[in-house]
């Protein structure tokens, strides 16, 4: 059992604890101040109500700016949850099959094979007047018939507390975790390896973000843990990952302009240093690094169109063996949600990383992604979903690049159930010969919610 899942347990549960102690007069908002001079001091008649076509406006005002307002429309087919207390729970299991052109991801020699999808599900938000809670964790397990080793698992737990300190300050606490699977189509897994490589990350973190003047000021700090599993070979054995174990320690510093009322422009630098469990890896070299990154970028709030952020950033990553050589590279961040119109949703996102490697000769492989996802609805409850991802990773060997594509309808019988069938392509372009494939699956499944 890897140690990793009760540290996960630990750190959902405290926050969801925490959550719920939370009293209930601290929910509420202050009703206004209170005016007066004196016990016999007489309060001032109340204003006249004003009719919903008169405009309040001084000669010193500005003239007020036009704003498109959407009406929020009511999906008869969102799942209701489960409410308990100030918190709802919407629970979900998603059960099918798939098939899949290419299971073992291999450039000749590809062999067909179906197999059982099981993906469960639970999101958690609060209805609190103040301060508020969200958590969400799924997971997604093949089960192959044919190829039963090169069965897949994956997990992804999260949580996220907003606690209004007082005007103008809040804390945000966060924490997660992720479980990945790789298979031999990597370059950091070898060729020999006879089933997939499972790696685990905690990460959490706390914020404190204070209004001051024209700017929002945010430090935060946080930590992260990358841990890798052992992998068995062909031949007999085990490829021992234990070297490439690491503790990544995160502070960070930003802030935001908040004058204005729906793009807001921020600038933020973080320091992220590395620390491996082991001083020296399989191949005799210290991998431990100091990493520095800066971003300049605009904030989009309270649009009825676009939401999210959007940056420019650069990222330096020096390490302790004097051979391996300090790596640098800009790109560009995004977390993006755009809806053109009611019934139209795409999200966009784009990311930079540094990622750890066991390679002698290359010091990380810094890797560039972008996708997009698209949801538009052809009618009340049928869904039209598409997606389509890139990635770029960049090692003293050359590039690798891969390319995704997914595409199908989800259809809602009900609140409480609904089905979906998918179509999903990866192309992989490799550096090294003979190391490219492709890989065709198709995917049903009926899901199951509250």
């Amino acid at each position: 059992m890897c140690v990793c899942r009760p540290f996960c347990v630990l750190a959902a549960a405290s926050l969801i604890a925490l959550a719920a102690a939370l009293p209930a007069v601290a929910q509420e908002a202050d009703a206004g101040d209170m005016y007066s001079e004196g016990e016999d001091a007489v309060a001032p008649p109340p204003p006249p109500p004003v009719p919903d076509y008169a405009v309040i406006s001084s000669a010193d005002d500005p003239p007020p700016a036009l704003r498109r307002k959407r009406m929020a429309v009511e999906d008869p087919y969102a799942p209701l949850g489960l409410r308990q207390g100030g918190l709802t729970y919407f629970p979900t299991i998603e059960i099918g099959g798939v098939a899949t052109s290419n299971v073992a991801r291999v450039a000749t020699g590809a062999d067909t094979d179906v197999g059982l999808r099981l993906k469960p599900g639970l999101r958690v938000e609060s209805g609190w007047s103040r301060h508020a809670f969200t958590a969400s964790a799924s997971g997604e397990f093949v089960r192959y018939l044919q190829e039963e080793e090169l069965s897949t698992s994956g997990a992804d737990v999260q949580a996220a507390l907003r606690l209004d300190v007082r005007r103008g300050t809040r804390l945000d606490l966060e924490s997660g975790y992720t479980l990945t699977s790789t298979g031999a189509s990597s370059t950091e897994v070898p060729d020999t390896a006879t089933g997939n490589r499972l790696s685990h990350e905690i990460r959490g973190s706390v914020g404190v973000t204070h209004e001051a003047g024209f700017a929002d000021l945010q430090l935060k700090s946080g930590l992260r843990r990358e841990m890798f599993e052992d992998v068995d070979l062909s031949g007999g054995g085990k490829e021992d990952n234990s070297d490439r174990n690491y503790t990544e320690l995160a502070l960070s510093l930003r802030g935001t302009f908040n004058r204005g009322a729906v793009i807001r422009p921020f600038v933020e630098v973080a320091y992220t240093p590395r620390f491996h469990d082991k001083n020296v890896d399989r191949n005799g070299l210290r991998r431990d690094s100091q990493g520095l990154s800066g971003t300049l970028g605009l904030r989009i709030d309270d649009d009825p169109v676009w939401t999210g952020e959007v940056g420019v950033t650069y990222l330096v990553r020096d390490y302790e063996d004097p051979t391996l050589k300090t790596v640098d590279a800009p790109g560009v961040l995004a977390n993006l949600q755009w809806r053109p119109t009611e019934l139209t949703q795409i999200d966009l996102s784009a990311t930079l990383t540094a990622g750890e490697t066991a390679s002698a000769v290359d010091s990380a492989t810094l890797t560039w992604g972008a996708g997009a996802t698209l949801r538009h609805a052809l009618r009340d409850n049928l869904d039209l979903i598409g997606a389509v991802t890139f990635s770029s990773a960049k090692t003293t060997a050359g590039t690798d690049e891969s390319y995704g594509t997914r595409a199908g309808l989800e259809w809602k019988l009900n609140p409480l159930a609904s089905w979906s069938m998918f179509y999903e392509g990866n192309w992989y372009d490799s550096a090294a010969a003979g190391s490219d494939y492709d890989e065709h699956r198709l995917l049903g499944s009926i899901i199951l919610k509250r």
